[in-house]
């Protein structure tokens, strides 16, 4: 083995991991090694404190073990990324869960090292709190179920962080992060909702983004005495939004339909038939319909409306 490979090596340079957890692994390694220095040839200075050196020890396995599970964390996560072509700044399901796990193996190591090390018998202390971890339980259980949701959704194949989802009737949203407690959604309106992995768990769930094709719909209305032809705007504002965006419209699925209407005006939905969906392009796909109303001047027969009024009427916009 070269130096270069013993550097790279070293260094994590090949891993798909992000610089920041290449940077914290390498500072849990010299932290560690400085203490096993410390350890070997400064431990009379400790001495005289009381359970100095066991919390020194403590310290010493638990570095250890975090250092052991985050090497194996590392290699297991850079060869997903490598497999899905995720880059390392970008996070999935499978990263946040493994990530949770490695956070869970090292609370629990610390508990261990602390019973062994302060030779604490774990029979004893199951004894001398048992009401009291009742008791906890009680208290604590929404949280609890929160905790073992959360580990369930971030394994789940079923909606992915990214994924375009609506939970129950609560606004839609795409998936930023799913923690232990909550799973953070950004909704159309740009806000961020933390939802409980309880709700997400017991609620109806669309997931948008897995409709093949994905559908977003775009909700306008005119009056009836501008309707003309819905059929030569329809025609014209699939070929504007076809060359805009190439080859990510199913042309022939995209269509204009009648919602509802009345005496003075009639509803109507573009419903875009697409190969992928996002909030992103969806808040793209918005501003062109609006850019094509705007500047659309109908030659003959077409929609005989003033310049503009298409889109001051424009209203809900949405994935079904």
């Amino acid at each position: 083995m070269t130096m270069n490979q013993i550097f790279e090596f070293i260094t994590l340079k090949s891993a798909a991991v992000s610089v920041r957890r290449k940077r914290q692994l390498i500072l849990s390694a010299l932290l560690l090694g400085s203490l096993l220095v410390f350890q070997a040839f400064s431990l009379t200075l400790i001495h005289g404190i009381p359970y100095a050196t066991k919390v020194l020890e403590v310290t010493l396995y638990t570095l250890a073990t975090n250092i052991t599970i985050n090497v194996l964390r590392i290699g297991i996560v850079s060869g997903h990324r490598k497999r899905r072509n995720i880059t390392t700044e970008e996070h999935d399901n499978f990263t946040v869960g493994l990530n949770a796990i490695v956070n869970a193996i090292t609370v629990l190591a610390t508990v261990v090292f602390i019973f062994i090390v302060f030779e604490i018998e774990f029979k004893s202390f199951l004894s001398s709190i048992a009401l009291f971890a009742v008791a906890l339980t009680i208290i604590f259980q929404d949280f609890i179920k929160n905790f073992l949701f959360g580990f369930a959704i971030m394994f789940s194949a079923d909606y992915e962080i990214g994924d375009y989802i609506q939970v129950g009737d609560i606004s839609k949203g795409v998936i930023l992060n799913v923690t232990f407690s909550n799973v953070q959604l950004k909704t159309e309106r740009g806000d961020i909702l933390y939802i409980p992995n309880t709700i997400i768990r017991s609620r109806e769930i669309t997931n948008f983004s897995r409709l093949k094709p994905k559908r977003i719909n775009t909700e306008f209305c005119l009056l009836r005495t501008q309707i003309i032809s819905v059929d030569a705007f329809e025609k014209e504002l699939v070929s504007f939004l076809k060359n805009t965006y190439l080859d990510i419209f199913e042309v022939e699925k995209c269509k204009v339909y009648i919602k509802e209407s009345n005496k003075d005006e009639v509803v109507f939905v573009f419903e875009a038939a697409t190969k992928k969906a996002s909030l992103k392009l969806k808040e793209k796909i918005s501003h062109s319909v609006q850019k094509f109303s705007v500047e659309y001047q109908p030659e003959g027969e077409g929609f005989g409306y003033s310049h503009g009024y298409f889109v001051r009427k424009l209203r809900n916009i949405s994935f079904h």
